[in-house]
């Protein structure tokens, strides 16, 4: 199956993405802006994402890999931007994935007995320094040193290389008209690949006057994560003890 590090991947940019934009209240069309700079623009995602603390949503995930050979999984994730962050999945009530990212350090569950090594293989590649790089967006200093790309944009499209240190590689593509993210390219850091993996954001909606994607399409080399967004709750307390890592759980090195 596909790579559970790709599923981290996936998962952590639609926390990324939806943490610029605060949500709730009903739903209504999304809402277009005036002409503005590029730096202009770029202040306004700094603005959202200083906006969030914490998210808490559950998922939908649909994943297929390079042989077309496809699961569905069903999860919740909770966060307190941007260094904790647990993610849950589980299949016909049974979890297959456990992953706590907290205090720099990343702890995992998947083993034979939870059913994890059938459906999704080990986190052996996923690192701190990973999740570091997928949360770098929810930061609004991303955003400030965010770099135009005059050679790439358009009259209707913004794009932007990461300034960030440890985002390195980061490419957004953003609508000018309602200031939302379409699509983020991160380039594996690998000196041994050049492989690029994709984020497509698709529709967006105003939950009073606040944008948020609801659904996200995930490239790689290794297949497809299709996710939908659901139950989402914004700045709403977490217990401090949803970021223990469980007894089972390994420590990554």
């Amino acid at each position: 199956m596909l790579k559970s590090s790709s599923i981290i991947i996936a998962t952590i940019w639609i926390l990324v993405m939806g943490s610029f934009l605060p949500l709730g209240g009903c739903a209504s069309g999304v809402p277009t802006y005036p002409t503005m700079s590029d730096r202009e623009s770029l202040e306004v995602l700094a603005q959202r994402a200083d906006a969030i603390r914490t998210v808490r949503a559950t998922i939908d995930l649909a994943i297929t890999n390079g042989q077309g050979q496809s699961i569905e999984l069903e999860g919740a994730i909770a966060a307190v931007l941007p260094d904790r962050l647990r993610l849950q999945a589980w299949k016909m009530g049974v979890t297959v994935l456990d992953v706590t990212y907290t205090s720099g350090e990343v702890w995992t569950v998947t083993d034979a007995d939870q059913g994890s090594e059938q459906e999704i293989e080990t986190l052996r590649g996923t690192s701190a320094s990973d999740f570091e790089q997928m949360l770098a967006p929810t930061r609004a200093e991303f955003w400030r040193k965010a770099t135009p790309v005059q050679s790439a944009e358009s009259e209707n499209e913004l794009v932007v290389d990461s300034g960030w240190p440890v985002a390195g590689g980061m490419r957004c593509f953003i609508d000018r008209r309602s200031l939302t993210a379409q699509r983020l390219i991160l380039a594996d850091r690998s000196l041994q690949a050049q492989v690029d993996r994709s984020l497509i954001l698709e529709q967006y909606q105003s939950f009073d006057g606040v944008i948020w994607p609801t659904r996200m399409i995930f490239n790689s080399p290794d297949g497809i994560v299709r996710v939908n967004l659901k139950e989402v709750e914004i700045n709403q307390p977490i217990d401090d003890a949803a970021f223990q890592p469980p007894r089972r759980a390994k420590k990554h090195l």
